[in-house]
């Protein structure tokens, strides 16, 4: 009885309030950087098919750097954290150099707690960022 009542409930909250999730990006080159912007709450991203997308548009411009713009971002659970460091692992493999920038307040912060912010590095703006990732020696010519 429980179990049903709680369904009814779960999907009466769900009509009312429906989770968007990250289902949809979409991507720039800037200085052969590839600048991914997410929206949404970030629980909700296909982890194995973005990568292999990333991966396209990245051996298509031959770029090896990726920032994750999370400007439109405005939640972050425990799995899109994961999320964020299996895919900063994935690239860091691949010799591809990584990077997030301007993150809500309350993802900062988020990130800060767990200290994702020390391995994955995190800007204030995208110029900033940019500017990081111009540096790294991959991208020398």
């Amino acid at each position: 009885c429980f179990q049903f009542y709680s369904s009814i409930v779960s999907n009466s909250i769900l009509q009312l309030f429906p989770m968007r999730g990250v289902t949809d990006w979409s991507h720039q080159f800037k200085d052969n950087i590839c600048i991914v912007y997410f929206e949404g709450i970030f629980v909700d991203l296909d982890l194995v098919v973005f990568q292999i997308n990333l991966a396209k548009l990245m051996n298509k411009q031959k770029s090896k750097a990726v920032l994750f713009n999370l400007k439109n971002v405005t939640k972050v659970d425990s799995s899109g954290i994961t999320k964020f460091i299996i895919l900063y692992r994935s690239l860091t493999a691949q010799q591809i150099h990584s990077a997030m920038c301007q993150p809500h307040e309350n993802i900062q912060f988020a990130f800060e707690v767990v200290r994702l912010n020390e391995i994955l590095p995190l800007y204030d703006t995208e110029e900033e960022a940019i500017t990081f990732l111009n540096k790294h020696p991959l991208l020398q010519n």
